[in-house]
């Protein structure tokens, strides 16, 4: 079972690719993290 740190240090992890790889497609930083919740 992954515990809610771990998951959550992935979740950044996952802003952080998609920030770096599509951050020019996203108008709002956070909008992708807000859709997964």
């Amino acid at each position: 079972m992954v515990s809610h740190d771990e998951r959550f240090l992935a979740d950044l992890g996952l802003d952080r690719r998609l920030l770096l790889t599509g951050g020019a497609l996203s108008p709002a930083p956070g909008s992708s993290a807000g859709l997964r919740t």
